[in-house]
Order: C-alpha cells, then structure tokens, then sequence
C-alpha cells in the first residue's frame, strides 16, 4: 500500500516539472525579422506565413498580381546581393505600443535603410509593414 502511494507521489511529482518547450526563450521581434531576412521566402510560399501578418500577405500577393511590386518590397528596392544578406544588422526593436515594434535594418557599415513594424499575434510576431529611411 506504502509503496503504491509513494509511486503515486512521485509520478505526481514529475507530471509538474515543465518539458524543454516550458525553458525556451520567447522569440522577440528582432529575431523574426533575422530570420525572415535569412530565409527571403516567396510571397507565394507557405513559409511565408510564419513571418508575416495575414492581411499583408494578401494585399502584397494583390499588388503583385497586378505588377505593381515584387519581391523587392521587402528590400525597399535595394539590389539584392550576397553579402547584403550576410552582412545584415538588425538593431534592437522600439516598442511601439505593447503590441507593435519598429526593428530598423541595414548594411552593418551604414545606416539603416530599412524600418520593419512587426505586430504580436498569438503566435508570435509577425512583419506588417516595411518602410524606406530615405523619408526619415
């Protein structure tokens, strides 16, 4: 009977320590940003909804649908070389408000060129909108 109720005891013990998943660190937008730029998925691809808001995936696959912008809009029209990808900074992320931030990015030898407004969903942050520096 003692020995039931100690193996009950201690399975009960061991159902409460959290799992790996409990310890990890939470995303912030910064890093999806990195990330997005990292990986430079299609706007027709299924991994692109891993990184960018819903409604913005729609109005780009619309405006590009209709030629009026390609990829390059996450580039804000910048060439798209090698080492501009490998030499990305990604400068820490302005809160907006507590569920929008501001994540500025560019060449680590120059100022940022790009400015990423990133929003929190449930599931994590997501790009919204990108803009140009050159009117900031």
């Amino acid at each position: 009977m003692k020995i039931k109720l100690l193996f009950a005891l201690l399975l009960a013990c061991l159902l409460c320590i959290p799992g790996p998943a409990a310890y990890a660190a939470e995303t912030g937008p910064e890093d999806v940003v990195r990330e997005f730029y990292t990986d430079m998925p299609d706007i027709y691809s299924e991994e692109i909804y891993k990184y960018v808001y819903l409604p913005t995936i729609s109005n780009l696959r619309i405006a590009n649908a209709m030629s009026l912008i390609d990829w390059m809009y996450f580039l804000c029209g910048q060439e798209i070389r090698p080492e501009l990808i490998n030499d990305l900074k990604v400068h820490p992320a302005v809160p907006v408000t507590d569920k929008i931030s501001l994540v500025a990015v560019g060449d680590s030898n120059e100022a940022p060129w790009i400015l990423v407004f990133v929003q929190k969903e449930p599931e994590g942050w997501r790009i919204t909108k990108i803009e140009d520096t050159l009117y900031y």
